[in-house]
């Protein structure tokens, strides 16, 4: 079983980045994808930021934290029993159910795109010249 959690830890990612590029007019798969790295300073900053700017709950902040408003942030409860199943930042989950700490890591493209899994949440974050380190893909589905 564990295996098969593993194989399903390293799809979603791929299952993510290989859809948002569909969905951006681009049919591409990633040339490089390296497992469990360590995370790179820039992006560890960004990430703890980001996870205490999420639980203040500042919307306009978290806003500023992702790229072209690329992550939507939601204030309403999510259905029930589908509390911890989402693709956007629900931020009354954020305050009874996220877990922050880091499972896993990966990263894309030789570095331009980091993955971030926790066991409730996925994070994916691109690098701009402008802004540094960006949001750009935000999930919550659990391990199971």
């Amino acid at each position: 079983m564990k295996d098969a959690n593993k194989m399903i830890l390293w799809l979603v990612p791929v299952a993510v980045l290989f859809v948002s590029n569909v969905h951006a007019g681009k049919l591409t798969i990633p040339e490089k994808i390296a497992m469990n790295v360590a995370i790179p300073p820039k992006v560890k900053a960004t990430y703890e930021k980001l996870v205490k700017v999420l639980r203040s709950g500042d919307e306009a902040v978290i806003k500023k934290m992702t790229l072209h408003d690329s992550v939507m942030v939601t204030s309403q409860p999510r259905a029930p029993g589908k509390e911890e199943w989402g693709r956007e930042i629900n931020l009354p989950f954020i305050r009874s159910g996220f877990q922050d700490e880091i499972q896993l890591t990966r990263s894309y493209d030789g570095g331009d795109v980091f993955f971030i899994r926790t066991n409730t949440s996925y994070f994916m974050f691109v690098e701009t010249k402008k802004s540094g380190w960006k949001l750009y893909r935000y999930g919550d589905k659990p391990i199971e």
